[in-house]
């Protein structure tokens, strides 16, 4: 394994990748990241990537697609990847719910699963979880909800805060 740091006005975030150079997790910008990485990853070297790079151009507040990154889904159940895979080309400042999600995953009666299946999304920002928004508000965010209006601030996408 290794890992990639980039920088934001957040602080600093990181990107882990397989030995084949397959983007394993992503992890938000969090003041102790080092640790958490050596913790989780121990043994991970710490290299430059081009993810990390994108990640920091993002962050910046440009325009970013994330195409062509390699994502390893291993150890996922197979309903979270076809939502995963579904909602990775939702484009910048645009967002879906919880229902469209599912259907675009291949069932429209599956929206708490598709919640549930967005939960485990392992690279957040790359696979755009924070455009899935519940039907009356914002819905959640495994790095909590703070994080789900930075970023879509980030893309400009206007949020009514009442919600």
């Amino acid at each position: 394994m290794f890992y990639g740091l980039f920088k934001s006005k957040f602080g600093t975030g990181a990107v882990v990748l397989s030995l084949n150079g397959a983007l394993v997790e992503v992890f938000l910008p969090d003041a102790g990241i080092e640790k958490t990485l050596n913790k989780k990853y121990p043994g991970a070297v710490r290299k430059s990537v081009k993810e990390a790079a994108m990640l920091e151009n993002y962050f910046a507040g440009n325009d970013e697609s994330f195409k062509g990154i390699k994502i390893d889904f291993s150890g996922l159940p197979l309903f979270t990847v076809k939502v995963l895979k579904a909602i990775r080309n939702i484009p910048r400042g645009e967002t879906v719910t919880y229902k469209q999600a599912a259907a675009m995953a291949g069932n429209i009666k599956a929206a708490r699963a598709a919640g549930s299946a967005l939960s485990r999304n392992p690279v957040p920002v790359i696979i755009p979880c924070h455009r899935v928004l519940a039907k009356n508000g914002l819905g959640g965010f495994s790095a909590g909800i703070k994080w789900k209006l930075r970023l879509l601030e980030i893309e400009k996408k206007k949020i009514n805060r009442e919600i």
